[in-house]
């Protein structure tokens, strides 16, 4: 029914601007930092899954124009290109790596590893998507690529998925359906995590990136967040999927403003479907 999607846009319309008058605007500077990168302005780019759906050149030229405007640039691992190439794309552009965590731990570590290897200073692990949500828009606009061989490079191009594939017997490169369709299976696999696997995965990228910053996205409840914060994670992610996952779920900005006033931090950077916020202490 896309009513969270609903709740969201009304959200924003909700939430009025309130100009303020007399203040000096003649010079002004957006600029912020976030995680050690000063970047141009409190917004960056979301990660969003099968860009060549939209460019054959996926998600590189994104890359490159986020590079060029000094905004931070987060990789899904839905990505249609190898984690390297889309590294390389971004040059010296601050960039993480958003990581849907499959069961297959050894394929865990492989994703954590080429991202550290590629650049990528932080991990945000989504909590929401283990399993895809009946998303009847994305079956009307063929937002399934995988299922038809397009979009999945990133993991086709990794050591233990390719591993896998030649255990289940599937050549990529004549059987792009069938590859594509494991992929699907190895990240939205339908099984939950617990809080249990979180801290251990939070803990590989930290030995695996030397302590880089670590977060969860998909936060939506205070009770969540706060124990996010006793968990230790640098940041979380208040989203609810752009409205595609729970039916009927609070909108991101409500959530947001619930969880500012009532977790019990100052220092950790809030986000909310595609816009940053950092809280000052």
């Amino acid at each position: 029914m896309s009513t969270t999607h609903l709740a969201n846009r009304q959200a924003f319309f909700r939430h009025r601007i309130i100009p303020r008058m007399l203040v000096d605007t003649n010079t002004r500077d957006t600029a912020t930092e976030i995680w050690g990168h000063k970047v141009a302005a409190p917004i960056g780019f979301a990660p969003i899954g099968i860009n060549k759906i939209y460019n054959p050149l996926g998600e590189l030229p994104v890359a490159k124009v986020a590079e060029e405007l000094n905004l931070p640039y987060c990789l899904s691992t839905a990505g249609s290109q190898p984690i390297e190439d889309v590294g390389k794309a971004n040059g010296n552009g601050p960039r993480f790596f958003q990581l849907y965590m499959p069961h297959d731990d050894e394929l865990t570590i492989s994703l954590l590893t080429r991202a550290h290897n590629s650049g990528f200073t932080a991990c945000i692990l989504t909590l929401d998507t283990w399993q895809l949500g009946w998303r009847h828009n994305d079956v009307n606009n063929s937002n399934y690529a995988f299922y038809h061989g397009i979009g999945a490079d990133l993991g086709l191009s990794d050591p233990v998925f390719q591993k896998r594939l030649k255990e289940a017997g599937i050549d990529p490169k004549t059987q792009l359906n069938e590859a594509g369709a494991k992929w699907i299976d190895n990240v939205w696999h339908g099984r939950a995590h617990t809080w249990e696997k979180t801290k251990w995965v939070m803990g590989e990228w930290k030995r695996i990136s030397g302590g880089k910053p670590f977060a969860l996205k998909g936060i939506q409840d205070v009770r969540d967040a706060q124990k996010s914060v006793e968990m230790g994670v640098d940041g979380i992610v208040v989203s609810n999927h752009a409205g595609r996952q729970v039916d009927g779920a609070i909108a991101s900005l409500d959530a947001l403003e619930n969880i500012v006033a009532g977790t019990s931090f100052s220092t950790l950077s809030l986000f909310t479907s595609s816009s940053v916020f950092p809280r000052r202490s």
